[in-house]
């Protein structure tokens, strides 16, 4: 019985502490790297979202234009059902979330506003009589103050 206990005690195998400790440090480190480059995709992603955003509602302020004609165009388009630009458009944008910074599009618009990922925003749209098209960002309102104060 002795000896099939010392048999089963030399044929154990096993990891060693040492080397699950390596793996954890090997994780760690893969880790480490993962998430800062996680974390740039993410907001290149939101970025570019945003131009293409900003480029799609320039696109449709170009048809209503070319459509109805600048003078008749012009006018400041919130998002919204009414809004005649919802006719070149499946649904209004939004700011994506993780976007940052303003943005110049290749379009030849103005963009006015700042990107803010703290805060949920939307755009609007504004043609002059000339022609000209601009995408403003649109924080949300503030909160109304309490009546009484």
């Amino acid at each position: 019985m002795f000896k099939l206990v010392q048999k089963a005690r030399r044929n154990q195998k096993g990891f060693t502490l040492v080397e699950l400790m390596v793996v954890v440090v090997i994780i760690g480190v893969l880790v480490a790297i993962a998430v800062p480059i996680f974390g740039t995709v993410t907001r290149n992603a939101a970025n570019q979202a945003h131009e293409a955003n900003m480029r799609t509602l320039a696109g449709a302020a170009t048809m209503h234009v070319a459509n109805v004609g600048r003078l008749a165009a012009a006018g400041t388009f919130p998002e919204g059902t009414t809004n005649p630009l919802m006719q070149y458009l499946q649904t209004w944008p939004t700011v994506p979330v993780d976007a940052h910074g303003p943005v110049s599009a290749g379009f030849p618009i103005t963009v006015t506003g700042e990107a803010n990922s703290t805060v949920v925003q939307t755009y609007s749209v504004t043609i002059t009589t000339a022609g000209a098209v601009t995408v403003n960002i649109i924080p949300p309102a503030a909160p109304a103050a309490p009546a009484g104060t």
